[in-house]
């Protein structure tokens, strides 16, 4: 499925999966890495994923200031 190249070995098969998929037939997607696992926003900011990157969205107190 989805670009993987299967091979057949003895009574079995074998798939090797593009980047984004994975699985015994490549059928499971592999959700892209969050930027905001490591916690980059600091003081109590809002961190939200925009792709590879994140953005941080800070809170009130701090934007007044």
């Amino acid at each position: 499925l989805y670009g993987g190249i299967c091979l057949v070995i003895g009574n079995n098969f074998q798939c090797q999966c593009p980047p984004q998929y994975t699985g015994p037939t490549c059928g499971i997607l592999v959700p892209p890495p969050n930027p905001c696992i490591s916690q980059p926003c600091l003081n109590g900011g809002t961190c939200t994923p925009t792709g590879p990157t994140s953005k941080t969205k800070l809170y009130e107190k701090l934007r007044r200031k």
